[in-house]
Protein backbone atom coordinates (compact mmCIF):
# COMPACT_ATOMS: atom_id res chain seq x y z
CA UNK A 1 0.00 0.00 0.00
CA UNK A 2 1.55 3.30 -1.26
CA UNK A 3 1.37 6.07 1.72
CA UNK A 4 -1.11 8.49 1.06
CA UNK A 5 -0.86 12.38 2.75
CA UNK A 6 -4.11 10.97 4.69
CA UNK A 7 -1.91 8.13 6.31
CA UNK A 8 0.39 8.58 9.09
CA UNK A 9 2.62 5.35 10.25
CA UNK A 10 0.69 3.02 7.63
CA UNK A 11 -2.39 3.49 9.76
CA UNK A 12 -5.70 4.69 8.17
CA UNK A 13 -6.24 8.71 8.88
CA UNK A 14 -9.77 8.27 11.05
CA UNK A 15 -7.36 5.94 13.33
CA UNK A 16 -4.88 8.78 13.56
CA UNK A 17 -7.15 11.62 13.72
CA UNK A 18 -10.01 11.44 16.08
CA UNK A 19 -10.77 14.73 16.03
CA UNK A 20 -11.68 14.77 12.50
CA UNK A 21 -14.74 12.59 13.24
CA UNK A 22 -15.89 15.43 15.71
CA UNK A 23 -15.36 17.90 12.93
CA UNK A 24 -16.95 16.10 10.31
CA UNK A 25 -19.70 15.40 12.39
CA UNK A 26 -19.88 18.89 13.20
CA UNK A 27 -19.75 19.98 9.54
CA UNK A 28 -22.55 17.93 8.56
CA UNK A 29 -25.62 19.69 10.41
CA UNK A 30 -25.40 23.40 10.09
CA UNK A 31 -27.45 23.50 13.64
CA UNK A 32 -25.31 22.77 17.02
CA UNK A 33 -28.31 21.01 19.00
CA UNK A 34 -29.13 17.23 19.61
CA UNK A 35 -31.09 17.12 15.99
CA UNK A 36 -27.48 18.10 14.49
CA UNK A 37 -26.04 14.69 16.76
CA UNK A 38 -28.87 12.64 15.17
CA UNK A 39 -28.51 13.61 11.96
CA UNK A 40 -24.69 13.29 12.38
CA UNK A 41 -25.16 9.77 13.96
CA UNK A 42 -27.56 8.78 11.38
CA UNK A 43 -25.08 9.56 8.45
CA UNK A 44 -21.99 7.88 10.42
CA UNK A 45 -23.09 4.70 11.88
CA UNK A 46 -24.04 3.08 9.14
CA UNK A 47 -20.48 3.75 7.21
CA UNK A 48 -18.01 3.59 10.60
CA UNK A 49 -18.54 0.61 12.88
CA UNK A 50 -18.10 0.62 16.81
CA UNK A 51 -15.99 -1.18 18.85
CA UNK A 52 -11.85 -1.28 19.47
CA UNK A 53 -9.52 -2.02 16.81
CA UNK A 54 -7.92 -5.49 17.04
CA UNK A 55 -5.64 -7.68 15.33
CA UNK A 56 -7.43 -11.07 14.38
CA UNK A 57 -4.64 -12.94 16.91
CA UNK A 58 -6.15 -10.29 19.73
CA UNK A 59 -9.74 -10.14 18.49
CA UNK A 60 -9.80 -13.72 18.25
CA UNK A 61 -8.80 -14.10 21.89
CA UNK A 62 -11.59 -12.09 22.97
CA UNK A 63 -14.06 -14.20 21.15
CA UNK A 64 -12.85 -17.39 22.29
CA UNK A 65 -12.82 -15.99 25.97
CA UNK A 66 -16.65 -15.16 25.41
CA UNK A 67 -19.63 -16.74 26.42
CA UNK A 68 -20.46 -17.70 22.66
CA UNK A 69 -21.01 -21.57 21.40
CA UNK A 70 -17.84 -22.69 19.61
CA UNK A 71 -20.07 -22.60 16.11
CA UNK A 72 -20.31 -19.14 16.64
CA UNK A 73 -16.99 -18.15 17.62
CA UNK A 74 -15.12 -20.40 14.83
CA UNK A 75 -17.67 -18.31 12.18
CA UNK A 76 -16.53 -14.71 13.62
CA UNK A 77 -13.18 -15.75 13.51
CA UNK A 78 -13.57 -17.14 9.75
CA UNK A 79 -15.45 -13.73 9.31
CA UNK A 80 -12.79 -11.46 10.65
CA UNK A 81 -9.94 -12.82 8.65
CA UNK A 82 -12.54 -12.39 5.18
CA UNK A 83 -12.40 -8.95 6.18
CA UNK A 84 -8.56 -8.75 7.10
CA UNK A 85 -7.50 -10.35 3.62
CA UNK A 86 -10.16 -8.54 1.46
CA UNK A 87 -12.93 -5.82 2.54
CA UNK A 88 -16.18 -5.69 4.88
CA UNK A 89 -18.35 -6.45 1.72
CA UNK A 90 -16.44 -9.60 0.82
CA UNK A 91 -18.02 -12.42 3.36
CA UNK A 92 -21.59 -11.17 1.82
CA UNK A 93 -20.52 -13.43 -1.04
CA UNK A 94 -21.22 -16.56 0.68
CA UNK A 95 -23.95 -15.49 3.32
CA UNK A 96 -27.14 -13.45 3.55
CA UNK A 97 -27.41 -10.36 4.55
CA UNK A 98 -29.12 -10.94 7.94
CA UNK A 99 -26.19 -13.63 8.99
CA UNK A 100 -23.72 -10.87 7.72
CA UNK A 101 -26.05 -8.36 10.50
CA UNK A 102 -26.29 -11.06 13.17
CA UNK A 103 -22.20 -11.45 12.81
CA UNK A 104 -21.66 -7.92 13.11
CA UNK A 105 -23.95 -7.27 15.66
CA UNK A 106 -22.13 -10.33 17.71
CA UNK A 107 -18.94 -8.33 16.93
CA UNK A 108 -20.18 -5.48 18.34
CA UNK A 109 -21.65 -6.51 21.86
CA UNK A 110 -18.29 -8.24 22.30
CA UNK A 111 -16.55 -4.51 21.67
CA UNK A 112 -14.80 -5.69 18.38
CA UNK A 113 -14.70 -3.26 15.12
CA UNK A 114 -15.23 -5.85 12.55
CA UNK A 115 -12.16 -4.06 10.19
CA UNK A 116 -9.04 -5.88 11.57
CA UNK A 117 -5.85 -4.09 11.99
CA UNK A 118 -3.89 -5.86 9.26
CA UNK A 119 -1.42 -8.42 10.74
CA UNK A 120 1.60 -6.77 8.10
CA UNK A 121 1.82 -3.46 9.79
CA UNK A 122 4.82 -4.43 11.92
CA UNK A 123 4.40 -1.29 14.18
CA UNK A 124 0.94 -1.74 14.48
CA UNK A 125 -0.96 -1.74 18.10
CA UNK A 126 -2.18 -4.69 19.28
CA UNK A 127 -5.53 -2.92 19.23
CA UNK A 128 -6.62 0.65 18.95
CA UNK A 129 -9.39 2.49 20.78
CA UNK A 130 -12.37 3.43 18.11
CA UNK A 131 -12.37 7.62 17.79
CA UNK A 132 -15.72 7.54 17.12
CA UNK A 133 -16.25 5.97 19.97
CA UNK A 134 -15.34 8.91 22.00
CA UNK A 135 -17.30 11.20 19.74
CA UNK A 136 -20.37 8.56 20.21
CA UNK A 137 -20.07 9.45 23.94
CA UNK A 138 -19.06 13.08 23.59
CA UNK A 139 -22.27 13.13 21.28
CA UNK A 140 -24.66 11.83 23.83
CA UNK A 141 -23.79 13.91 26.58
CA UNK A 142 -24.15 17.12 24.02
CA UNK A 143 -27.33 15.59 23.49
CA UNK A 144 -28.86 16.21 26.98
Amino acid sequence: MVATPLMENNLPFFVIYPFLLRILATALSPFPCAYSVKISLTIMLPIYHTGTFYKVDEARHIIYKSALTIKNKEKLVDFLKKVSSFDLDTPLKAMTKETRKRRLQMLKELGINPVPIPKNYPHAPLSLENPLDSFLLISSTDAI
